[in-house]
């Protein structure tokens, strides 16, 4: 039985995950000024692995037994790799991923044949091992680690997309207009400057604050409900993602007026905007439906009535003077049960990737 339970262990410990992995190799890596490696991501779907060169494991994977800890192995070709989580966020240089674990490789037909690698002033280091018994020499695990120095696998990475800077607000406009005209409706990373940007579309006005990575894109569930009928849209249906992105509302109109606002995944939120009657220089007068909140989303103004989840969460309304209107409630409840699943993928014992939120 435990002959039966090591072998479980040992398939286990070797197995790789069977994923497409996009090949990342140490010469492929991105070293920025700060030094700290970076794995470019090009598809927020995609599953990254960083190449462990074939010096580990003497250019005879298939003749190797791999055991790693902490760290989750695939292979790919005959190639193997550290699995590396896939992040939506920018590159900031940061480290998302500290490889804190260890990996033994062991001949296949020689048990007592084996090195042990691990990570040593920020790389992954031939540490110890033994050669039909016999421990291998501090002499000759120098040796191995002079020879691939270059090649070694290192212990921190950033992970993220690319950023394009866009540190004014005719950047940002022009980023907006390159966005919203694209067919694909690719998601984009950028960065502002010192100062935050500011662009304004169809009435509403969308904030960065400086020193911000954000991501402009379309989302393909931000679909308006077709009861919505004829509709005005602010922002062209492009959402902005990033920490301290306000949104706001200024629009003139009357009471016959409903503005919503669609989040991401298709929920309808009441934009909580309230009127405020204004006069012209002429004396006449005039409404003014005003609303201000965090993040963004697909605002629509339309005529009629919609069924929502609630009022947009953090909706800050505009100033008020007496007589003014509140964008009409449609009766629906305001809590929403959720039903949340969660798929645990792999789990393994005494895990400590480290990964930063």
């Amino acid at each position: 039985m435990k002959k039966v339970l090591a072998l479980v262990l040992a398939v286990i410990m070797v197995c790789t995950m069977a994923m497409a992995v996009t090949v990342i190799t140490p010469a492929d890596v991105t070293v920025v000024a700060s030094e700290l490696p970076q794995v470019v991501e090009s598809d927020a779907d995609a599953t990254y692995g960083i190449e462990i060169p074939s010096d580990y494991y003497n250019a005879d994977l298939a003749n190797k037994v791999v055991e790693a800890s902490n760290v989750t192995l695939a292979k790919k070709e005959g190639k193997l790799y550290v699995v590396v989580p896939t992040l939506d966020k920018a590159l900031d240089g940061v480290a998302d991923f500290t490889f804190t674990g260890t990996l033994k490789v062991t001949d296949k037909n020689d048990s007592t044949t084996f090195y042990v690698y691990s990570i040593k002033d920020g790389k992954l280091q031939q540490t110890s091992g033994q050669v039909k018994g016999i421990p291998v020499s501090a002499t000759a695990l120098k040796t191995w680690n002079d020879a691939v120095a270059s090649r070694m696998v290192v212990e921190k990475y950033d992970i993220g997309f690319a950023t394009e800077v866009v540190d004014t607000d005719a950047k940002f406009e022009a980023a907006f207009n390159a966005l919203s005209e694209a067919d694909d409706y690719a998601a984009q990373w950028y960065v502002t400057g010192k100062k935050a940007v500011t662009f304004t579309d169809n009435n509403v006005t969308v904030t960065v604050p400086a020193n911000t990575s954000f991501k402009m894109y379309r989302p393909t569930d931000a679909v308006i409900p077709a009861a919505a009928g004829a509709y005005a849209e602010g922002f062209r249906g492009l959402f902005v993602e990033g920490n301290g992105v306000t949104m706001t509302l200024k629009e003139k109109g009357d009471t016959g007026d409903h503005f919503y606002a669609i989040d991401k995944n298709g929920k309808v939120y009441d934009l909580g905007a309230k009127m405020a009657v204004k006069t012209n220089t002429d004396g006449s007068y005039y409404g003014e439906w005003t609303a201000k909140f965090g993040g963004t989303y697909r605002i629509v103004n339309t005529a009629n009535v919609l069924e929502t989840v609630g009022t947009v969460p953090g909706v800050t309304t505009g100033n008020t003077t007496p007589g003014t209107t509140t964008n009409p409630g449609t009766g629906a409840n305001d809590v929403v049960g959720v039903a949340a699943a969660l798929a645990v993928v792999a789990l393994v014992s005494g895990a400590a990737i480290s990964l930063k939120k």
